[in-house]
């Protein structure tokens, strides 16, 4: 016999709105960034390099703003 969850998921169906929850929080900031990265790149040349830089740093970045405050749901699992 197991033991189920009465959500059906383990519990764990509520990380799945997560991202959702934090969809206008990243928007914002992804805008005033974009923006910022733009005005630099309107006045220098963009090379390939330079590109693949901006979009790993904001890569990194997101995945932070992400992942950070989930460490404590973590501990627990």
């Amino acid at each position: 016999m197991a033991v189920t969850h009465p959500d059906g998921h383990a519990g764990l169906r509520s990380l799945g709105f997560y991202p959702a929850g934090y969809a206008l929080f990243t928007l914002a900031p992804s805008s005033v960034v974009a923006a910022g990265v733009g005005h630099v790149m309107q006045r220098q040349t963009v090379t390939p390099g330079l590109f693949t830089a901006v979009c790993g740093g904001w890569l990194l970045i997101v995945s932070a703003y992400f992942s950070l405050p989930l460490i404590g749901v973590t501990a627990q699992i």
